[in-house]
């Protein structure tokens, strides 16, 4: 197996447990922030918006804590 496989599989692992621990899971692959950054950050703030749409009250706890 070469270092890429590897890396991905391992990827895969650390997402399933982020995930379970209700994490949102966000991948970008090496200059890609750089070379897109306002799609990049559109994806970020889709992301954060559908969790607050799942769990607002959860979300409300956070910010005032």
């Amino acid at each position: 197996m070469n270092k890429i496989e590897r890396n991905r599989e391992r990827d895969v692992e650390t997402d399933k447990k982020r995930i379970c621990m209700d994490w949102a899971v966000i991948r970008f692959w090496g200059k890609e922030i750089l070379k897109n950054t306002d799609e990049r950050i559109r994806v970020i703030e889709e992301v954060i918006f559908e969790k607050q749409m799942k769990n607002p009250d959860d979300i409300q706890h956070r910010n005032s804590d």
